[in-house]
Protein backbone atom coordinates (compact mmCIF):
# COMPACT_ATOMS: atom_id res chain seq x y z
CA UNK A 1 0.00 0.00 0.00
CA UNK A 2 1.14 3.52 -0.68
CA UNK A 3 0.77 6.45 1.64
CA UNK A 4 1.62 8.87 -1.20
CA UNK A 5 0.17 8.62 -4.71
CA UNK A 6 1.49 10.93 -7.43
CA UNK A 7 -1.01 11.91 -10.13
CA UNK A 8 -1.45 11.81 -13.08
CA UNK A 9 1.13 9.01 -13.31
CA UNK A 10 -0.53 7.04 -10.49
CA UNK A 11 2.83 6.19 -8.91
CA UNK A 12 2.56 4.81 -5.37
CA UNK A 13 5.18 5.38 -2.67
CA UNK A 14 5.11 3.79 0.78
CA UNK A 15 6.71 4.46 4.14
CA UNK A 16 7.12 8.08 3.11
CA UNK A 17 8.20 10.34 5.96
CA UNK A 18 8.13 14.12 6.11
CA UNK A 19 11.87 14.14 5.37
CA UNK A 20 11.13 12.55 1.95
CA UNK A 21 8.65 15.22 0.84
CA UNK A 22 11.21 17.74 -0.55
CA UNK A 23 12.75 14.99 -2.71
CA UNK A 24 9.32 13.89 -3.97
CA UNK A 25 8.38 17.43 -4.90
CA UNK A 26 11.72 18.13 -6.58
CA UNK A 27 11.64 14.84 -8.50
CA UNK A 28 8.22 15.51 -10.00
CA UNK A 29 8.43 19.25 -10.56
CA UNK A 30 11.72 18.89 -12.41
CA UNK A 31 10.84 15.55 -14.12
CA UNK A 32 14.34 14.39 -13.15
CA UNK A 33 14.89 10.66 -13.64
CA UNK A 34 17.99 10.90 -11.43
CA UNK A 35 15.92 12.26 -8.54
CA UNK A 36 13.15 9.72 -9.15
CA UNK A 37 15.72 6.91 -8.96
CA UNK A 38 16.53 8.07 -5.40
CA UNK A 39 12.89 7.31 -4.53
CA UNK A 40 13.21 3.66 -5.62
CA UNK A 41 13.34 2.27 -2.04
CA UNK A 42 9.94 3.89 -1.41
CA UNK A 43 8.36 2.75 -4.71
CA UNK A 44 5.31 0.49 -4.28
CA UNK A 45 3.84 0.34 -7.79
CA UNK A 46 1.56 2.09 -10.26
CA UNK A 47 -2.17 2.59 -10.20
CA UNK A 48 -3.69 0.90 -13.23
CA UNK A 49 -5.82 3.62 -14.76
CA UNK A 50 -6.81 1.61 -17.86
CA UNK A 51 -10.39 0.54 -17.09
Amino acid sequence: AGNVIVYPSGTWYGRVLTCHIPLLIDAYTSSSEELKSKLQPLFRGHLDTAW
